[in-house]
């Protein structure tokens, strides 16, 4: 297996939203009273919007991507 790790682009929010969904769909399936599902609408958008917007230096982002 290869895994790359580097700096977040655009390009990555409909990845960033499929692991989001990931996560919230274990943790409300391992503690529902303390956890919900978040809205999927246009949840990629969102991500898409953040990392198109000014970093500042101490920010960093960073994904991982496995072939």
């Amino acid at each position: 297996m290869h895994v790359e790790v580097r700096t977040a682009q655009p390009g990555d929010g409909a990845g960033l939203a499929r692991v989001w969904l990931d996560n919230a769909r274990y943790y409300v399936g391992l503690f529902p009273e303390g956890f919900r599902m978040p809205d999927e609408t246009n949840l990629d958008e969102w991500f898409e919007a953040q990392l198109a917007r000014p970093r500042s230096a101490t920010e960093l982002q960073l994904v991982a991507v496995v072939d």
